[in-house]
């Protein structure tokens, strides 16, 4: 049979198959006789809402139009309108079941349909063991739209019920729930002659029943206990102390709890408390009475807070403590008066200032407290903890910043650290000097020597006796080129055509060596250096004339000094003018010689 069929109104009654069976009287169990229940049809049921404040409101549902019903209080509501059957609606979420709440969130709400001779039934299936014969098709607990529960149950099984009829419907929310949830949740009707009855009835209407049992404290001390209950329903408990509502458990089974915290008590004596437990339906436990009782005890140290600290920094210390009586509490650290706290009751303390701390270190402490009445309480070990802190490099200074090849530059570099330690520098990895003062500014200096052209950079860094390293301050140098200096080249001279004479030039560079440089020679006069390369050589001029020999030497950095000197060739050499040789062995080893034209003759 199609589902459509089997939730319209019918007059299958349940209770035929108990005359069938040689049931006395159809009267004696629940007969099903609405299997499509509208929202006016569940008049009775009681809706609970419990909330996340403790507190609960129990309404009972009423009609309000030809197919709707529902409950309604200033800031929270629960209504239905047409068949709670949602496949037999042309619109399903018209039939959906709407709870709207804009107060305090709700944590329970409870969906008692018994009262409302209804019943709710929860299985689509036909053909399983769960299924009531007679009951037809249900329709689970099923969410529309909405913050659904963070769990639901069906409780109370109704008397006739294989597993699929129950007369109460739980939601459960964790963190409460407020705004609009549409859900689905089938519903059958009981007739009038033979209503909805709960398989266990006195199971269903009995109160829960509470127990407890407070302890005995020392004064000073916090109290806590847990209150229990148990419920022959599958109910959630909530628990009240003193009239007062404690917490609720949504445990629907076994015993259920709540822990209450009585406080601290600063003095001794003996405190009354009663407990009682109400269920879903509002029922109440009797009430059960018993004793906290507080027994008197000399001070205790609470606490003893000495903190971690860095070197060069000052050290406060923090001493609590709980005294059973109304005492003033004189407290001692390592056995030395550190003050008094006179407040007569709740947690004692003073503070005291331990003095400054020059290095790191462990430092030990033992803290005790004495009350009016001479008693001690039990010492407390504790420690100060300095710790090493790495020295800070506040400045990185060269001499000069930009520098010509062949100079040199210094460097300081300075730091500062809040520990008693000595101070190595470092520039690029290489120990510069220690400087063995113990405060204030440390400082070394260093000469870094000359430099040939080019951009250094170099790493200051500083490192405490602890091995601790600074912050790293990064430097750099310009090392401008600087041109060779010609110091000495041939001096004029006279020579005879077509025979060789020694040149020479001698020059200095302050970024090079001498042997680096690059020595070129313009013999002929066209103004280009490429006639010979070298210090020192030999040439020729085979026609009489005045001649112009230059020279070009150049550091390989675009440095460039310039140098020259006349030659008068001539067909005899003249007494009165010579050759300069410079060199020890007269003309160099590496010399080029431009090849004379052909017209021109060479030996």
């Amino acid at each position: 049979m199609h589902s459509s069929c089997l939730k319209k109104q019918s007059t299958r009654l349940v209770g035929t198959m108990f005359i069938l069976l040689g049931s006395a009287a159809a009267s004696q169990a629940t007969t099903l006789t609405g299997y499509a229940t509208y929202g006016n049809m569940m008049s009775g049921m009681r809706v609970t809402a419990n909330f996340l404040d403790g507190s609960s409101q129990t309404l009972t549902w009423g009609a309000t139009d030809a197919i709707s019903g529902g409950v309604f209080s200033n800031t929270w509501s629960l209504t239905q309108s047409g068949n709670t059957y949602a496949p037999d609606n042309s619109n399903p979420e018209a039939a959906a079941w709407i709870l709207t709440n804009y107060g305090a969130g709700i944590t329970s709400l409870v969906i008692d349909a018994i009262p409302g001779n209804t019943v709710f039934d929860n299985v689509y299936e036909v053909n399983t063991p769960l299924q009531t014969p007679g009951s037809e098709r249900g329709w689970p607990f099923q969410v529309v739209s909405g913050l659904g529960p963070s769990s639901f149950n069906f409780s109370t099984p109704i008397d006739i019920s294989y597993g699929d009829l129950f007369g109460k419907l739980s939601l459960y929310w964790n963190t409460g729930f407020t705004g609009i949830l549409r859900f689905f949740a089938d519903a059958d009707s009981g007739t009038s002659s033979d209503p909805v009855r709960p398989r266990d009835p006195v199971e269903y209407n009995s109160p829960p029943t509470v127990y407890f049992a407070a302890p005995t404290i020392y004064e000073g001390q916090s109290a806590s206990t847990v209150v229990q209950a148990t419920d022959p329903g599958a109910e959630a408990i909530t628990f009240l102390l003193n009239g007062g509502n404690i917490g609720t458990d949504y445990t629907q089974a076994g015993v259920r709890q709540v822990g209450v915290n009585f406080g601290t008590f600063l003095d001794n004596g003996n405190y009354t408390y009663t407990a009682q437990a109400r269920d879903e339906g509002g029922n109440y436990s009797l009430p059960v009475t018993s004793t906290l009782s507080v027994l008197n005890l000399p001070p205790t140290i609470t606490g003893v807070n000495i903190p971690t600290i860095y070197e060069g920094q000052s050290a406060l210390a923090y001493i609590s403590a709980t005294d059973p009586g109304a005492d003033a509490v004189n407290f001692y650290l390592n056995g030395n008066y550190v003050g008094t706290d006179f407040n007569t009751s709740g947690t004692r303390a003073v503070s005291t200032n331990l003095g400054y701390f020059a290095d790191n270190g462990y430092i030990p402490y033992t803290a005790s407290a004495l009350d009016k009445d001479g008693a001690w309480s039990e010492p407390v070990a504790s420690g100060l903890s300095v710790l090493n802190v790495a020295p800070t490099l506040t400045s990185f200074d060269l001499a000069e910043y930009v520098i010509n090849e062949g100079q040199s530059v210094t460097a300081l570099l300075t730091a500062t650290d809040p520990g008693a330690d000595a101070q190595t520098f470092f520039i690029n990895g290489v120990n510069i000097g220690t400087d063995l003062q113990i405060s204030g500014t440390r400082a070394a200096t260093t000469n870094l020597g000359s430099f040939a052209t080019g951009t250094y950079t170099f790493t200051g860094l500083a490192q405490d006796k602890d091995g601790a390293w600074s912050n790293p301050i990064e430097r750099t140098l310009i090392v401008s080129n600087v041109a060779p200096t010609i110091t000495q080249v041939t001096q004029n001279l006279v020579a005879k055509a077509n025979d060789f004479f020694d040149f020479a030039v001698s020059a200095v560079d302050p970024g090079k060596d001498s042997t680096v440089l690059t020595y070129e020679w313009d013999l002929n006069g066209d103004g280009l250096f490429d006639d010979f390369v070298g210090a020192a050589g030999q040439w020729t001029f085979p026609d009489y004339g005045n001649y112009k020999v230059a020279v070009r030497v150049s550091d390989g950095d675009g440095g460039y000094a310039y140098g020259s000197f006349d030659v008068e060739s001539v067909p005899e050499p003249s007494s009165a003018l010579g050759v300069f040789l410079f060199s020890a062995g007269g003309a160099a080893a590496l010399w080029k010689r431009k090849q004379p034209p052909k017209s021109n003759n060479q030996g």
